[in-house]
């Protein structure tokens, strides 16, 4: 079993997608949200964006709903 965490990450995208939330158009070179469970990549713009901002800075200052 891998050690490696499934969560979704910021990175920067290596090729031309569709984000499946928003339907906006992603090219090669732009930021992203890449969740390596499903390999979809996300918008900037969508939901998942914003969940794992908040996931993020919920780590950073070691909030109690960090993992929920």
């Amino acid at each position: 079993m891998s050690s490696r965490r499934r969560l979704p990450y910021f990175a920067t995208a290596l090729c031309n997608s569709v984000c499946p939330e928003t339907n906006t158009e992603i090219r090669k070179g732009d930021s992203i949200v890449y969740n390596p469970t499903y390999r979809i990549a996300y918008a900037l713009t969508s939901k998942t964006a914003d969940q794992v901002r908040a996931r993020q800075f919920a780590e950073t200052f070691n909030m109690t709903d960090q993992n929920y």
